[in-house]
């Protein structure tokens, strides 16, 4: 079974992918609440590689009484979810800009963050939600990052 070396040239289309993803669950009032690379699959579609966001089990559905305030994944939950505040999307660009920064610093791997992404990584990573930058910002800043290494 081949499997491709995860670059962060491969996975860049992929993230964006999956805040797309991201947005329309936001669009329809739905916090996944536990993002975490283990919860996005690839699968190969007729137009190359395509992210599959799964494990819907703990997310929430704006209105709904939140029995699963505390659940998620160590490493990857927001500040407020880990304390059992109220979330809102907000989390999730928190999860996602844990998943980038892992990319570039992860599991053995010391390489800085591109300059068109580092500002935004940082700022989905604030402890406080309404400092997070919106998902159009981030796909933005993902694509512009995905342009200099395909350059």
């Amino acid at each position: 079974l081949y499997k491709p070396e995860p670059t962060p040239a491969r996975i860049l289309p992929l993230l964006i992918q999956v805040a797309d993803v991201l947005a329309a669950l936001h669009a329809n009032h739905i916090v996944h609440r536990d993002l975490k690379p283990d919860n996005v699959m690839v699968r190969r579609g007729r137009r190359g590689d395509e992210a599959i966001l799964i494990d819907f089990g703990i997310s929430l559905l704006d209105g709904e009484k939140d029995t699963l305030k505390y659940y998620g994944t160590a490493g990857y939950m927001a500040p407020e979810q880990a304390r059992g505040d109220k979330v809102d999307g907000r989390a999730d660009i928190y999860s996602l800009g844990k998943m980038i920064a892992e990319i570039w610093v992860g599991k053995g791997r010391n390489e800085t963050i591109p300059k068109p992404l580092a500002g935004v990584v940082g700022q989905m990573l604030e402890d406080k939600p309404e400092k997070r930058p919106t998902l159009d910002a981030v796909k933005a800043a993902l694509a512009a990052c995905r342009k200099t290494l395909t350059a």
